[in-house]
């Protein structure tokens, strides 16, 4: 177009490029006769379409490989710097890897057996529990001069508090804070004075709970207690907290505490009470809601972890 009409900001409006990228594209023309860079020119790349494929088998095989190492096992024929930037552009990342249970093949067979019975129920009336620990010294993020250590003084021994706390599509059910391990005692307790009162006020018909499959949980009293008072539980199988929306909640309610850097006990307790009311519902309503999803991936990777 530029030889033909001489006019270089008619070329631009054309294809919308800039001024600077039509210049050069038309300077590279009138000295290479080509569009594209001079063939043979620049440093030529030690990656070889060879080392590119050894790269990408030894990452799938060795996820836990760092670039350096990757580099080191293909001899230092490249850096591991340009092992980063290739894989980089595949669209691998070298992050830190998520936790996920070590499941057998009878636990895999459990979680199948589980998502297809549940596939199709109706989780509108079901209610979630289950309990976790927060720590008072936790790993902080820190400011400081760059280049030097940052320390953070913390006991060897840091104070824990335990919460059990109950949601449902419906909302948050119920929580309790206490210290010391749980035991089928003190479960009892909870789910006698906490749970049932304000499962029933909250929801309309007839609920059912989700508990895992904890000694405290599983112990003859609660059992006992449970057939009692007419309260159904559905069989999560075991090793399975994806399976479990309150997981979920946990995980926001411990990253809201955390930001707050409580410094003593009473504030920590402080923190997870004021952190659990101020949860948006509609956090709630979606892990709930998220159920059929969960199963379906279950289904979908034949028994295996799902993204939750």
């Amino acid at each position: 177009m530029y030889q033909k009409e001489k006019d270089m900001v008619k070329v631009v409006d054309t294809f919308d490029l800039s001024l600077r990228q039509t210049s050069r594209i038309i300077h590279r023309y009138r000295i290479n006769g080509l569009l594209g860079r001079k063939i043979g020119s620049g440093r030529p790349t030690k990656l070889t379409r060879s080392l590119k494929l050894q790269i990408l088998k030894m990452s799938l095989a060795h996820p836990k490989y760092s670039a350096k190492v990757i580099a080191n096992n293909l001899n230092n024929q490249v850096s591991h710097d340009t092992v980063n930037r290739y894989l980089k552009t595949t669209g691998f990342s070298y992050r830190k890897a998520s936790k996920v249970p070590l499941l057998s093949a009878k636990d895999i067979k459990k979680r199948l057996d589980f998502a297809e019975d549940y596939l199709d129920y109706d989780f509108s009336h079901t209610v979630f529990t289950d309990e976790s620990t927060f720590v008072l010294d936790q790993s902080y993020n820190i400011w400081g001069p760059r280049g030097q250590r940052v320390q953070y003084p913390a006991r060897s021994h840091p104070p824990k508090v335990q919460m059990w706390a109950a949601i449902s599509a419906s909302g948050k059910v119920a929580y309790e804070i206490f210290t010391g391990n749980m035991n089928r005692f003190k479960y009892r307790d909870i789910l006698r004075d906490s749970l049932l009162p304000e499962a029933d006020n909250l929801m309309e018909e007839e609920w059912e709970m989700v508990h895992d499959g904890a000694r405290s949980h599983t112990a003859n009293l609660i059992h006992d207690f449970l057939e009692d008072e007419d309260i159904n539980t559905i069989p999560i199988p075991p090793r399975s907290p994806d399976l479990n929306p309150m997981e979920n909640v946990w995980s926001i309610l411990k990253m809201k505490v955390q930001q707050r850097v409580p410094t003593d006990i009473e504030e920590l307790q402080d923190y997870m009470e004021e952190e659990w009311e101020n949860i948006d519902p509609i956090v709630i309503e979606s892990a709930c809601n998220s159920m059929h999803e969960r199963i379906s991936m279950v289904i979908e990777r034949e028994g295996g972890a799902t993204d939750y």
